[in-house]
Order: structure tokens, then C-alpha cells, then sequence
């Protein structure tokens, strides 16, 4: 289906950040400004050097109209980042009014690299003695492909080509788009919350319980977690990237007395309807407790505000792994977390951990850990089937991880867990020795630990 473009049109400037009748705005799914100084300096090093031949196109912006209540709304898909530079640029230069500037940056990280950007232009202009000059070449010479598209799923096709020096968004910003747009029937003060949440995951604020290895949460808990379960559990795809090219599989159905109703959606919707009657379904309501929503790793999805809980509730239960209070996964992450740092954090390494936790985290899902001693055992089990990998395998890959945790293998611990019907399926499962070490270099405390775990040692 071709792309339906509603307008597209070459515009200085000064037409794009200065017209009344079409100001720019950001919308909720937009990430943060992170223009780095070296961006910086590229675009004003750019600029200065066409400064003296006329017309000078740099890059494009790709707009949606978004039809609102009262007026149409512009906002930006592509192009945010050198938008919001540009307007910096001209600030320092004596336009003051610039109407994107005006704009609430709420995110912390977006105020600092406002700040640190303002005074890196600050730095680089300084000796420039054509600021007149140059605030008016950028105004007026400066050049953009303005491009208007009215269904917004169109206009993210074209973000990721449209900038090549920035950087475009995160696919799981147009999933957060996606289910925002879904959230039709909601609240504005449930999106609100489902939004702040979001952005508060990106920037790693405001929950000091959740640890990660990388400092965005959302990141990891798609492309290393969520992303790479659901590929294996659908037994024929790869866990390899999580792009936009595959954010469909975190798209599913809508819950609306004006949508078709379809059977095998009806335990969902009693569940739903149940847990919105009590009350409980909120992204600050999930605790562990007996109120906890059902959600399942391998459920069908349902959109809008219950894909934001189901998102956040597994950063949760992963960090509640992490730092579990059980013996056995104490003993556990303490050696995968200090082990000869030349080892943990290579690549086959870094993948390995990947599997042992989302193997753990897939059995937690479906039995829990209120029986103490099948948790303990299921760790034990978990660890020694993802590091026994390790150490028979000199270079591991993510086609490596992926052939192991495919369907029909029987010693696929992925696929044990899926049709197991009690944890005795899963903890009773044979585990044969390591008998080739090829990968082992470096590795004495994990093998010391296979050793302890083997013959039952999860004592601290």
C-alpha cells in the first residue's frame, strides 16, 4: 500500500519555526532532546561553510496533522533534534521568538542537553563575527523538505531516512505511540500517567528498586527480554533485533464495546472488566500482591493502557529476580554479577545471562516462587542449562541462543517450560554433565558454581 504524503513543499527556516497558522508542537510518544556537542558542532560547522552559496538544504522534517477537538495540531515525527538545535542556534543569535522553544521540555534530559548545547553554541559563535549575517542565512537561506502526512502509522515509515546524522526514534516510541492513539476511551489523566511512566523508564528516574545493566530500562526489557521470549516462543522466529520492523509482535487486540467481539478474547475481557470494576489496574498499583493483574509472557496483548502495565510489570518482575531474597538466586546472581569482569562482559557472555534470565523469568511467570524449594531448584536448573552452554561453546551468538531456544528440541528448556503443567516438568528435567570446555576460559567461578549447584549446594 503506497504512502499517502498530504503535502510536501520546500521551506526556509524561518517558515518552518515562525508560522502562526501552523506552529510546531511535540507530541506525548516524541523521545527526549539528546543532541550531543559533537551534532552540535557538525551542524553549525555545516552551516558556516555554505554560508556563502545561496540556498542550503539541511536534512527534512517529517510533520503529522493531528485533528484535535478545537484545531489541527503539528506535530513533529522526524526532525525534533535538529529543529530544536536550530532554534537554540537562533536564540544565542537574537531571535527570541521561537515558538518550539516555548515548548514544556519536562524531561530531565532533555534540559540538559538544552543547557549544554546553548552554551556549546555559545562557544562556537563567539569569535564568529557575522552573527547578524548568519542568523539571517539560517533564517532565510537554510532550507528543509517539509513533509505532511495525515495518518500518523504512514508518517513513521519515514522517520528513520529522513535524518541521517540524528537520531531517530526507538521502536518501542511508536509502540508507546500506538497504544496512546489506542487509549481513545480512556481518560486524559490515564494517558497522562501511562506517558510519565514511559518517560520516567527512559530516563531511569524516579523507582530506585529497578537495576538494570543499561541505564534504559525500556530498552532492555524489550531488546534483550521481552522481545527475545516472544520471537523464541513463536517457534520460528529470531531473537536477533528488535526494530521497527518487528514491533507488530507487541500489537494485539482492543478491548471497545465498539470493536468486534471474538470468543477466545472473552476469559481477557472478564478479567479485565473485573480488575477496572475493583479499581486495580494502574501503573502504581502493581506489587506483587494478590491484586496483581494475570498477566502471561506469551498472552495476547491487549492495547492501550493495559500494554503499559504489562510493560512496566515486567520490569518489575525482573528486577525482582535480580535482587530476590531466595538463597539459591542470591548465590546465583551474586557470581554472574562479579565473576572476571574479561569474561562476563563479553558478548557470548553478556547473551548467556540474557538466556539464564529470561529462562528464570519465563518459569517465575508461569509457578511462581511461593514454593520455596522448586524456586531454589528451578534456579539451579536455569543456570546450569544456560552457563553449561558457555562453557561447550568457544563463541557464542545470538544464532547460537536462538537454535538453542527454538522448539522441537527436547532439552530446550524454553520449550519444557511452555508445556510444563506443574514445576515438578521442569525441575525434574535431566541435565547432563559438561564434558567439553572449549568456552571456559576465564571462567573458574562459573564452573566452581555448576559444581555447587549439581550437587545441590545453594547454600550462602
Amino acid at each position: 500500500m503506497a504512502i499517502v504524503v498530504a503535502e510536501t513543499k520546500i521551506k526556509n527556516i524561518k517558515e518552518i519555526l515562525n508560522d502562526p497558522h501552523r506552529p510546531l508542537t511535540l507530541p506525548e510518544y516524541q523521545r527526549p532532546y539528546k543532541w550531543s556537542e559533537k551534532h552540535v558542532k557538525q551542524l553549525i560547522n555545516d552551516i558556516i561553510k555554505n554560508q556563502g552559496i545561496g540556498k542550503y538544504r539541511i536534512g527534512s522534517v517529517v510533520i503529522h496533522k493531528d485533528k484535535d477537538k478545537d484545531k489541527d495540531k503539528w506535530d513533529i515525527v522526524d526532525g525534533q533534534q535538529r529543529l530544536v538545535t536550530l532554534s537554540i542556534i537562533l536564540y544565542y543569535l537574537g531571535e527570541l521568538e521561537i515558538s518550539l522553544l516555548s515548548h514544556k521540555f519536562d524531561q530531565e534530559i532533555s534540559k540538559k542537553h538544552i543547557s549544554n548545547n546553548y552554551h556549546c553554541v555559545m562557544r562556537e559563535l563567539k569569535t564568529n563575527g557575522g552573527n547578524r549575517d548568519l542568523k539571517k542565512f539560517i533564517s532565510e537561506n537554510c532550507e528543509m523538505a517539509y513533509i505532511v502526512i495525515d495518518d500518523l502509522s504512514e508518517a513513521f515509515q519515514f522517520f528513520d531516512s529522513q535524518n541521517a546524522r540524528g537520531k531517530p526514534l526507538e521502536a518501542y516510541d511508536l509502540l508507546k505511540a500506538f497504544h496512546l492513539g489506542e487509549m481513545r476511551y480512556n481518560s486524559e489523566s490515564e494517558k497522562f500517567e501511562c506517558n510519565e511512566r514511559w518517560k520516567k523508564r527512559i530516563d531511569n528516574k524516579g523507582d530506585d528498586r529497578i537495576k538494570v545493566i543499561k541505564d534504559n530500562p525500556l530498552h532492555e526489557i524489550f531488546s534483550n527480554h521481552l522481545f527475545r521470549i516472544r520471537s523464541w516462543l513463536m517457534h520460528n522466529s529470531s531473537g536477533a533485533n528488535f526494530s521497527k520492523d518487528n514491533i507488530d509482535l507487541f500489537k494485539g487486540v482492543g478491548f471497545s464495546s465498539k470493536e468486534t467481539f471474538y470468543p477466545y478474547l472473552s476469559q481477557q475481557t472478564l478479567i479485565e472488566s473485573l480488575f477496572k470494576t475493583m479499581g486495580l489496574i494502574s501503573a502504581n498499583s502493581l506489587d506483587y500482591g494478590k491484586s496483581q493483574y494475570p498477566f502471561q509472557l506469551n498472552q495476547i496483548l491487549i492495547n492501550g493502557k493495559l500494554f503499559f502495565e504489562y510493560i512496566e510489570m515486567y520490569i518489575q518482575k525482573l528486577t525482582h529476580l535480580r535482587e530476590h531474597k531466595n538463597s539459591c538466586a542470591k548465590k546465583v546472581f551474586g557470581v554472574i554479577e562479579s565473576y572476571n569482569p574479561r569474561a562476563r562482559m563479553r558478548t557470548g557472555d553478556l547473551l548467556v545471562r540474557m538466556l539464564f534470565e529470561n529462562t528464570l523469568l519465563f518459569y517465575y511467570d508461569k509457578f511462581g516462587d511461593s514454593n520455596k524449594n522448586h524456586f531454589s531448584t528451578a534456579v539451579r536448573v536455569c543456570f546450569i542449562w544456560s552457563y553449561s552452554i558457555r562453557l561447550r561453546h568457544g563463541r557464542i551468538s545470538i544464532q547460537t541462543i536462538d537454535n538453542l531456544s527454538k522448539p522441537p528440541n527436547a532439552d530446550n528448556l524454553f520449550y519444557i517450560i511452555e508445556n510444563a503443567l506443574t514445576p515438578l516438568d521442569v525441575i525434574n528435567v535431566y541435565l547432563p554433565p559438561v564434558t567439553n570446555s572449549d568456552g571456559a576460559n576465564y571462567l573458574e567461578e562459573i564452573k566452581k558454581l555448576i559444581d555447587d549447584l549439581s550437587n545441590g549446594d545453594c547454600d550462602e
